[in-house]
This record gives structure tokens, C-alpha cells and sequence, in this order.
């Protein structure tokens, strides 16, 4: 299980932009967002568009991203 050291050092690296913690950030999380994302909507396209969006969204805040703060 990732711990939140982990995904610092992550989010450190992306923000540099190493393509390898961007990729492993998204594979961390892309599973449990869409999960959320089917849930809620109940249906895959709308499952898949939150998980599209949610990502984004992250990625476009991760310059902003406050160390004290958790991704999960």
C-alpha cells in the first residue's frame, strides 16, 4: 500500500515532469476514482468522464499541491 512519503516523492517528480511518477500516480488512483466515478453515476461513460475530469483537474492543481495535504 502506498504511503503518503510515497506519493510526495511522487508529486515532487511530476512536477519536475518525469513522465514515470505521473504514470504511477494515475495507476495509484485511476482504479479507485473510477470506482467512486460508477458508484455514483452508475453508469461506465460517466464513471470513465469523472475519472477524466477528476484527473485533470488534479494534474492542472499539482503545482499547488500543499505537502500537508493527502491525494487519498
Amino acid at each position: 500500500m502506498p504511503t503518503p512519503d510515497d506519493d510526495l516523492e511522487l508529486i515532487t517528480a511530476a512536477r519536475s515532469g518525469d513522465r514515470a511518477a505521473i504514470d504511477e500516480l494515475l495507476a495509484r488512483y485511476e482504479p479507485a476514482i473510477y470506482r467512486f466515478g460508477l458508484r455514483m453515476c452508475g453508469d461506465e461513460e460517466s464513471a470513465r468522464e469523472v475519472l477524466q475530469e477528476t484527473m485533470l483537474a488534479a494534474f492542472r492543481h499539482l503545482p499547488g499541491f500543499r505537502a500537508d495535504a493527502r491525494l487519498s
